[in-house]
């Protein structure tokens, strides 16, 4: 699932950045929480301006996020 956000002070000069959180889902097999993890792994390499950054990834606690 994927939700809209704010980061707080992410970006100089500015209050809050629009973020977008993707986690996955507390009952998700170890199969779909890798594939998330590899998803994550491609994201953190890609630059485009047309795709979001990919600012970081919590993997421990429920949600992943």
């Amino acid at each position: 699932m994927v939700y809209e956000g704010l980061a707080q002070g992410l970006e100089a000069g500015e209050e809050s950045t629009p973020v977008a959180l993707k986690t996955v889902n507390e009952l998700a097999s170890p199969r779909e929480r890798i594939e998330f993890l590899k998803e994550a792994s491609v994201m953190k390499a890609f630059k485009c301006h047309h795709v979001v950054r990919l600012l970081g990834v919590v993997s421990q606690g429920q949600p992943t996020l």
